[in-house]
Parts: structure tokens; C-alpha cells; sequence
């Protein structure tokens, strides 16, 4: 039978004991006890919960797997956990005290983190299935997550940059807690008395560690601002640099947005801004993030076309427009889902890149422009072959003649499309699939900006068939699209050649 605990004092794991999990029983919440971490004889104690219920009030950590190296000249006491590879990192003692101290903070008795709390060994691939499952509700139920963007084996300061917000599962930990606060090296000892455009670092431990809520982090990376410290007569510019710029922006306005629909929006927006370890990763976190389920062990972990096509059919199946199309009007097409841009690259150390035909690897965020949503997205129902079936407003278009400017609508890629003023042969038509509209904030957000309707171009099947596949995006003003016909499609499955 297994134990329902597992303790172990921090002195072994320092001396070089291994953190395994196997004792503990399969398929349960497993959590860090605070007070035994914090007390004067501190033991790493887990336990093990049916219900998170039973287990609240806690704290869940949000972490690069991969994060900042220690300095190669470290003592710092450290420990390894069963089935994590080296190149993965292994886990600070200190880190973990001040996750506890600041976690206590907010009243939790309990810490969650995936390294310690999930069993990582390959023998206990459905037991991480379990637990991938019930990510999005690990994340909801918590009391505070706590954002350690520089990773588990050492705080990183403000000045150092991170991959925190290229990892897709830190879109869920961002979105989903009730508070999420980021906690960084801190080792200014002056209080600042004086500051312009942000708030002051809370103090965790005096010349050690930090704490400031998320959005005001992500308002310190986008712009900055100043501080006065104690005993000095000058301001002193503040610029973080935890987080990449456009990222940074799409994510303080996904978390400040309250209509449901943009919200979703930005979702989709910000996710296509980050990569997973394993392919499978991408639909499994997004599925938290849109309230649908599906079962981790369906999937090998290398699989990533075929859930996100599962996931695309359940956020329709459940009401929900399609968010996906037109993230980017310089994407292409996926091969295997046209109406869905082409998805990030797993693994990928270069960054968040997409591969692009003709081109090679281009970085996602150069291809998203931040500054607007798609909304009012069709709706309809997805089949296994990845083709949507959708009511919406559509126009027929012929291949622009050479020299024809007028009424044309001309994609990125340079083709350009005229609007018969007859039918043809219905082998081209547009498809009117959202509103562009602006996505800022502060004072222009007050702005008010005539959207721009967002044109899916899809070409036929075959000479008569009834699918169609997508060639890309246009930009058209709502007067070009005005008194175009509603029309039923089916449309999607391999990208159009």
C-alpha cells in the first residue's frame, strides 16, 4: 500500500538525497507542507490529497522548466528529483524557502509545484497525465501563484531576462489564479520613498528577495519608471527586463480585459507567442484556459496537430467561435487545419518561431501584430478532417489582372483578388471572418477607431467539390463587405497549394 506522506529532511536532500515520489500513491494531489519547510527541523513533507479541496488553502508556483544557471562557483544547497534530466535544473533549498515564506504570506499551509509535486519518472507517465488534466483547476484553486520567472535553481533579478513568458503553460498560471505575484532577487536594503509610474518591491527577505504583483511587472518591462531610495536626492530610472517586449504587451492586455470575447481573443493571441517541451502541451494547457476537456492519453507527447485540431472542435462544440483564424494576416496556413496559422516550433531554443514556406524559422512575434483582436469569429462545428462548417457573409473573387489596383484585395504574400461583378467559376471566394479591433490601453484606449474587417481568401477543392481550403488574410473596410451574402462553407483541412 502507498504511504499517504513522504518526508524528508532538507539536510539529506542538501547532502545529495534524491526526491522520488513512487511511494506516494498514483493519481492524487500531492502538496509541500509550509510549516514542516519553515520550522526549526525543516523537512521537505508531502502529502497526498483526493480533492485540492482538502488541500486549501495553497500557493502554486509558475517557473521556466529550463531556467537561469546557477554560477558555476555556487555552494548553494540544491537537490534532484527522480525522472528530471540534468539539463533541466535541479531545485534550490533557498528558492523554495522564500516560495514558503511568501506563500505563508497569503495564509497557505501548502505549496504547489509541478517539479515536486507531480512524479516525473517514465514509469509514471499516467500519473503526469492525471495531473495535466486538472492543470487549469490546480491553477484556479490556488490562493496566490507565485511567478519565479528566473526558474527553481536561483532568483533572477529584474535586469535579467527569462524564458517565463515563451512557455505556454505560463499563459494558464498567469490567467487563471485570483492573485499571481512575481518574486525576484532583491538585494537593495534603502526603502524607496519617492516613485513615479510604479509601485515599490515588497520585501520577502531583507537583501534577498522581493515580491510586486504581476501587471505591475509587466507595466516595469513596457515602460519603466523611477524610484527615489532612501537618502538620495535623485530619481533613479527603473526598466525592467524579465519579459520580451511585444509578449509582455499582449499579456498585461489579456489580463486586464474583462469582455469575455476579447478576452478569448487575446488568449489565442498570446498562446501562438509560446512554445512547449512536448508538442501535445500547446492544446493540453489551452484546454484549461477554455473551459474544455481532454484526456492527456489520447496523445503521445510528441502529437501536436491532432490536438489542437480536438481542441478547435470542443471550443466550437461548446459554443465558442473560432479564435484561432486570422491571429496573424502574415502567417500561413497550417498543412494539416488551413483555417489555423501555422504552429509553433517545440523545443525550439531559438526562441518562439514559426516555419514559414519559402523562408525557414521566423519568430512568431514578428508575424502578430500586438496592437489588435479578431472579435465576432464564426461559429459552427469542426469534423475529423479538420474542415469547419460556418454560415458566413462571402464573396466571390477572381485572380487580379496585372495593373487592376482598384477593388482588389492584396495578401501579404503579394496575390492579389478582384470582386467580379458576376459569378464565376466559384473556384476563389472571401470570407468575412471578424472585426479587427485596436487592443490598447491608458488614454488610447479612449480612441475610437472604425475596425477593419478581417477577409479569409479559401480556394475549392478540385473543379466542383464542396470544400475549401484557406490561402491567407486580408484587411478589407467594413464598406467593401457590406452587402455581401450569407453563405454556408466548408472549409479548412490541408492548406491550399
Amino acid at each position: 500500500m502507498s504511504a499517504e506522506t513522504l518526508t524528508i529532511p532538507l539536510a539529506s536532500l542538501a547532502s545529495g538525497t534524491q526526491l522520488d515520489l513512487t511511494s506516494l500513491p498514483a493519481n492524487h494531489f500531492r502538496f509541500l507542507s509550509i510549516p514542516h519547510y519553515l520550522s526549526a527541523s525543516p523537512s521537505l513533507h508531502l502529502t497526498s490529497h483526493a480533492t485540492l479541496e482538502s488541500a486549501a488553502p495553497y500557493a502554486a508556483l509558475s517557473y521556466p522548466w529550463r531556467d537561469l544557471a546557477p554560477p558555476a562557483s555556487s555552494t548553494a544547497p540544491m537537490f534532484g528529483v527522480a525522472g528530471v534530466t540534468a539539463d533541466a535544473g535541479r531545485v534550490s533549498l533557498a528558492v523554495l524557502r522564500t516560495a514558503c515564506l511568501r506563500a505563508r504570506h497569503h495564509g497557505a499551509q501548502r505549496l504547489w509545484l509541478d517539479r515536486v509535486c507531480i512524479n516525473q519518472t517514465e514509469a509514471a507517465l499516467g500519473d503526469r497525465d492525471w495531473h495535466m488534466a486538472r492543470m487549469g483547476t490546480v491553477y484556479a484553486g490556488c490562493a496566490v501563484c507565485l511567478v519565479f520567472a528566473g526558474g527553481i535553481q536561483r532568483l533572477g533579478g529584474v535586469q535579467e531576462a527569462t524564458a517565463w513568458i515563451g512557455r505556454v503553460w505560463t499563459l494558464l498560471e498567469a490567467v487563471l489564479p485570483p492573485k499571481v505575484e512575481c518574486v525576484f532577487r532583491w538585494e537593495e536594503t534603502r526603502e524607496v520613498v519617492e516613485l513615479v509610474n510604479l509601485v515599490a518591491p515588497e520585501v520577502v527577505e531583507p537583501g534577498v528577495s522581493a515580491v510586486m504583483e504581476l501587471g505591475w511587472m509587466l507595466s516595469g518591462v513596457l515602460a519603466g519608471g523611477q524610484y527615489r531610495y532612501a537618502g538620495e536626492d535623485e530619481m533613479t530610472d527603473v526598466q525592467f527586463a524579465l519579459f520580451g517586449h511585444p509578449e509582455a504587451y499582449v499579456l498585461q492586455r489579456l489580463l486586464e480585459e474583462e469582455e469575455p470575447e476579447k478576452k478569448e481573443a487575446g488568449l489565442w493571441r498570446s498562446a501562438w507567442m509560446r512554445t512547449a517541451s512536448w508538442p501535445r502541451d500547446m492544446a493540453l494547457c489551452m484546454m484549461g484556459l477554455f473551459g474544455v476537456e481532454l484526456n492527456p492519453g489520447d496523445y503521445v507527447p510528441d502529437e501536436q496537430q491532432k490536438p489542437m485540431m480536438d481542441l478547435a472542435r470542443a471550443v466550437l462544440a461548446r459554443g465558442g467561435s473560432a479564435g484561432w483564424m486570422g491571429l496573424s494576416l502574415r502567417m500561413a496556413p497550417a498543412d494539416f487545419m488551413s483555417t489555423m496559422c501555422l504552429l509553433p516550433i517545440p523545443r525550439d531554443r531559438g526562441g518562439v518561431r514559426v516555419v514559414m514556406p519559402g523562408v525557414g524559422p521566423v519568430a512568431t512575434n514578428t508575424l502578430i501584430d500586438p496592437y489588435w483582436l479578431l472579435v465576432g469569429a464564426p461559429k459552427g462545428s469542426l469534423d475529423a478532417a479538420g474542415y469547419m462548417t460556418t454560415t458566413v457573409q462571402a464573396r466571390e473573387l477572381s485572380v487580379a489582372s496585372e495593373g487592376d489596383e482598384d477593388g482588389t484585395l492584396s495578401m501579404s504574400s503579394g496575390e492579389k483578388w478582384s470582386i467580379p461583378e458576376t459569378a464565376g467559376s466559384g473556384k476563389y471566394f472571401a470570407l468575412v471572418v471578424g472585426k479587427m479591433i485596436p487592443s490598447v490601453g491608458g488614454a488610447l484606449g479612449m480612441i475610437q477607431i472604425e475596425a477593419d474587417t478581417v477577409v479569409m481568401v479559401v480556394q475549392r477543392e478540385g473543379e466542383s467539390g464542396d470544400t475549401y481550403n484557406v490561402k491567407g488574410y486580408v484587411q478589407a473596410t467594413p464598406q467593401v463587405v457590406e452587402d455581401w451574402q450569407e453563405r454556408e462553407f466548408r472549409v479548412g483541412g490541408p492548406r491550399a497549394v
